[in-house]
């Protein structure tokens, strides 16, 4: 089993615990569904690289061969844009969605 299974795991059964008494399946989904939500936007937001073209075509849109990793054009490394909105975006849900696992699974 991998970690994200585990963690997977961990959440359908803690969700079963607390809601299914008061709303039945739909509950638990929808709990499952909010806890993984940010977790499936900060992952949308860095596939792909998010450098600004000088072109027409704005913001690059490559996949990135690696996590951290732009695409392989030089004017698109970390050296020349330090950080993107998305990136920032991307950080953020990330954030969110470590904060709102802790609080899961600390409340009681």
């Amino acid at each position: 089993m991998s970690l994200v299974d585990l963690l997977s795991l961990l959440i359908v059964t803690k969700s079963w615990d607390r809601f299914y008494d008061a709303g039945g399946v739909w509950a638990v989904l929808l709990a499952c569904l909010l806890l993984l939500i940010p977790f499936a936007v900060a992952g949308w937001l860095a596939y792909r690289c998010t450098a600004w073209n000088a072109t027409v075509q704005g913001r690059c849109a490559k996949p990135r061969s690696g996590p951290f990793q732009r695409c392989e054009l030089s004017t698109h490394s970390h050296a020349a844009q330090f950080v993107t909105a998305p990136e920032v975006a991307a950080a953020v849900s990330l954030i969110v969605g470590i904060a709102g696992l802790w609080l899961f699974f600390t409340a009681r």
